[in-house]
């Protein structure tokens, strides 16, 4: 029996504000963190467990596939359940995941225990995201979501570094058990600041009730829209990653010197993040949208100039970039708000839906990249400049949309 769910909107009068705010930020970015600070630690584990370049790289992927499609199924179970227990439930097991990677013997306990820490992370940011729609309203909704995007764009980078120092001098099993304090910690301040949330009357857990709520969604233009503008993003700047270490290495990088370039753009999708927090409410999101696809496009051909130019600059062919990821800044925050508020009672399933298109885009750009035949300047270019060009033309049925209302 589908029952139709109704918002589990959460009761946030006994909750400090800034706690619940800060409690939202970290429950998105933990998973970021756990996806980052174990990279430097794989380089060794191939000859610690004699195991393959395959099955090494397969303790990232299988975090990488439990943490996108683990989102499907927690976030449309937030929507019937209640944010508290996904998030809780979703807590409690990425530290238990955690710890048993610390403690791992071999690399097959690394590769499902990653998996199961990547099930963990996928609840805590899928309820998360919902549970701000349910929270903040306005602008400020768009506010918050920015500050989560700005501590997405630190974690990142910060985690792999902090992670590579850690592993450095205590050895790997020690990232793991930081990275299992953190949740552990986080899973306290989320108990104390998160109340319970009202459930659905009469919502059961069947599979049907579940899942309803995508079809909901995908019956929405506009629903579609904000998830293309924030995965095309998401696709642009995997190609960059994905590409990047590779051209700047033959325009004559020293490859030690290629994370300042990766923290150059994250710096920019951060500042992007800090100025839609303090234009939210001037602007609105659609304007906010606008401006980030006309960075984003204008960046991107740029781009593309600057390859096909015959350019020699590391630097010269970076510059660009920073724009678009300046203009994803402005994109994500109004997008991922959209696609989480436009169907009262199926946030958990906007978010979950979004966060996977989103995952699902940029593993699909890194592959791309796989299948040119000469990875160089051009050929990076253009893989990034089509999913840019992807968002820009979502964003036109929000724009008929206003005109609509408007005349």
């Amino acid at each position: 029996m589908t029952v139709s769910a109704s918002p589990p909107k959460a009761p946030v009068a006994g909750a400090p504000p800034r706690l619940l705010t800060w409690v939202l930020i970290g429950n998105v970015s933990i998973g970021l963190l756990a996806m980052t600070a174990c990279l430097s630690a794989m380089a060794g584990w191939g000859a610690e467990f004699g195991a393959g370049r395959a099955a090494v790289q397969a303790t990232y992927g299988t975090f990488l596939i439990t943490f996108a499609l683990g989102q499907l199924v927690m976030g449309p179970i937030s929507d019937r359940a209640g944010r508290r227990p996904v998030l809780l439930g979703g807590l409690a097991l990425f530290v238990a995941a955690s710890l048993g990677l610390a403690f791992a013997g071999s690399i097959e306990t690394l590769i499902l225990g990653r998996a199961v820490q990547g099930a963990g992370a996928c609840a805590t940011i899928v309820a998360a995201r919902a549970l701000v729609q349910d929270v903040f309203e306005g602008p400020e909704r768009t506010r918050v979501l920015a500050f989560t995007g700005i501590a997405m764009g630190v974690t990142g980078p910060s985690g792999a570094v902090a992670g590579g120092y850690v592993q450095a001098a205590f050895g790997w099993p020690a990232t793991f058990l930081l990275v299992a304090a953190l949740g552990a910690v986080l899973l306290a301040a989320t108990a104390r600041a998160v109340p319970p949330s009202g459930r659905a009357p009469g919502a059961r857990l069947s599979f049907e009730g579940v899942f309803s709520g995508y079809a909901r969604l995908l019956r929405l233009p506009e629903f579609m829209a904000y998830v293309l503008l924030a995965a095309g993003c998401t696709a642009a700047f995997y190609a960059f990653v994905g590409g990047v270490p590779t051209v700047l290495v033959d325009l004559g990088v020293p490859a030690r010197d290629i994370g300042w370039f990766l923290f150059f753009c994250s710096g920019a999708f951060i500042l992007g993040n800090w100025l839609t927090s303090r234009l939210a409410r001037s602007l609105g999101d659609l304007r906010l949208m606008v401006l980030g696809n006309v960075a984003t496009v204008a960046g991107g051909l740029a781009v593309l100039a600057v390859a096909l130019g015959g350019n020699t600059a590391a630097l010269v062919f970076v510059a660009p970039v920073l724009l678009m990821g300046l203009g994803h800044g402005l994109i994500q925050p109004p997008a991922i708000k959209g696609a989480t508020s436009i169907s009262a009672g199926d946030a958990g399933a906007g978010a979950a839906f979004s966060g996977a298109v989103m995952q699902g885009g940029g593993a699909l750009a890194g592959y791309a990249l796989g299948l040119v035949p000469v990875l160089d300047q051009t050929s990076m270019a253009l893989t990034m400049l089509v999913p840019t060009l992807i968002a820009a033309v979502a964003l036109l049925p929000l724009l008929w949309r206003r005109a609509a209302a408007a005349g």
